[in-house]
């Protein structure tokens, strides 16, 4: 896999940031693009402002005995994926700091069962048939949200990418991972099954994964994917 790290991350999260800074758009659903995936058939929402596909599972969901485990990829597709709308899910998470955060913009649906990355491309970007993948391919930018392992998430409207793929001409993918104890907890005991611990880092990596899968059914371009955690 190649991942260029941005060095000036912090920047572009105040980018990322602002595009929905002062308000929550609800914009205009023209189609409903369809692409096909290792999790499944996805199906998003088309707007002026681009193709939106929220929350894709990467991951078999962390219940069981799975939780505080290394997260494993899916292995029996999803028939179809309604990417069409955010629902806010997010990760386990303090609620207080949410609300601290950004108050007014904080929408709190915290499930275990959180690992889910959203894709954003610029509205030009013919996705109308999922059999026939783009031939066009452009770079991709892969946001990781900060928060010190213990808030935020990809779903939050201040991580809304659809302006910034439609102005930068990229690929966004906004992704989320565990966070506090789910994600970082460790624990080793004689005679029991380890905890390692970086469950959250491990997401990171197999949602990285899924990119290299997948991106060019976007219209990404694998090889040129820009990796930019903000914190």
């Amino acid at each position: 896999m190649t991942f260029n790290v941005f060095v000036g991350s912090i920047f572009l999260g105040i980018i990322i940031t602002g595009c929905e800074a002062n308000k929550i758009t609800e914009d205009i659903t023209l189609d409903y693009p369809q692409v096909q995936t290792t999790s499944g058939l996805v199906t998003g929402a088309t707007t002026v402002e681009s193709n939106a596909f929220w929350e894709i599972p990467y991951a078999q969901p962390p219940l069981g005995n799975l939780r505080y485990q290394a997260p494993k990829p899916i292995t029996t597709p999803n028939k179809e994926i309604n990417g069409t709308n955010n629902n806010f899910l997010q990760c386990y998470q303090y609620e207080e700091a949410c609300a601290f955060v950004s108050e007014d913009r904080c929408r709190l649906n915290m499930k275990e069962d959180c690992l889910i990355l959203n894709v954003f491309t610029p509205a030009s970007m013919d996705l109308k048939n999922a059999t026939k993948p783009p031939s066009e391919r452009i770079p991709v930018l892969f946001y990781i949200h900060g928060g010190f392992f213990i808030i935020n998430s990809a779903t939050q409207p201040r991580h809304d990418g659809r302006e910034l793929a439609n102005v930068t001409g990229t690929v966004v993918v906004t992704i989320n991972y565990r966070l506090g104890p789910f994600g970082f907890l460790s624990h080793q005991q004689t005679g029991q099954d380890d905890i390692k611990g970086n469950q959250g880092l491990k997401d990171q990596q197999l949602a990285m994964r899924w990119v290299q899968d997948n991106i060019a059914n976007f219209g990404g371009d694998k090889t040129k994917v820009n990796c930019s955690p903000y914190s």
